[in-house]
């Protein structure tokens, strides 16, 4: 029988789908080493911030609403909007796929009107979207079309850092207002708006700190956006429904 025997072959090779690169020696017949080292991703630009929100179990006050990703969710008013109507139940909320609250007013108002959500970030934790470019949203008014004097007008605030116990004011904020583009909205009002991060106006912090560090999205309506309607005093209910919110490249 014939005598085989391996002789050094010191080969490298790469496993390019594993991303793994290990090295194979043998040595005077056998002896075999080999060495692993692993990558790290980059982290993703893409991120899904809330979605898919339910009532939430055991609730007697803010917040009755969380969100799939474990985030709570707070509504908030005041300044003369008046709550008339939202989507408060579970079948609701799952018919429309979004949270919704509807308010009006039965008087003018002024800038220091308001009503909207406040959506805290998974598991009531931070979000880094550092690679992130655009916030992705769906929202939208689904108000009935007799409501003529309805608010198209939503404010976004992404904040982040430190929030004072007593004025409520983010230490990291940067917004921006969203025009609601009706003429492609479904029957319930629904519309995705992929927003420019970089157009965003920033009250505190700047907007690279807060990428890093943001724990909570604002939707709401204030005052002053929309002068006629602001001035109306009938047929102004507002139905702000939102779906999602997520961050992309």
């Amino acid at each position: 029988m014939a005598n085989l025997r391996m002789g050094y072959i010191g080969k490298s090779f790469t496993l390019g789908i594993l991303g793994i690169v290990g090295t194979l020696v043998a040595c005077g017949g056998g002896g075999v080493t080999s060495t692993i080292a692993s990558t790290t991703a980059a982290p993703s630009p893409y991120i899904l911030f809330a979605s898919s929100f339910l009532g939430k179990a055991g609730a007697t006050g803010e917040p009755y609403v969380v969100s799939g990703e474990g985030g709570d969710v707070f509504s908030f008013a005041g300044g003369g909007f008046a709550y008339n109507w939202g989507l408060e139940t579970d079948a609701l909320r799952i018919e429309r796929q979004a949270a919704g609250l509807q308010f009006a007013h039965a008087a003018a108002i002024t800038n220091t009107a308001y009503f909207g959500y406040s959506f805290k970030a998974p598991e009531n934790g931070t979000v880094n979207a550092s690679e992130s470019g655009k916030l992705v949203i769906s929202m939208g008014n689904g108000a009935a079309a007799s409501n003529a004097n309805s608010h198209n007008t939503f404010v976004i605030d992404i904040q982040g850092g430190t929030q004072d116990p007593t004025t409520y004011a983010w230490s990291k904020q940067c917004s921006v207002d969203q025009v609601l583009d009706n003429s492609t909205n479904n029957s319930y009002g629904l519309k995705t708006y992929r927003i420019a991060l970089s157009g965003l106006t920033c009250s505190a912090g700047t907007l690279s700190e807060l990428k890093a560090d943001i724990k909570q999205i604002s939707v709401k309506v204030v005052g002053g956006k929309e002068p006629p309607k602001d001035s109306s005093t009938s047929n102004n209910s507002t139905l702000m429904q939102v779906s999602y919110i997520g961050f992309a490249k």
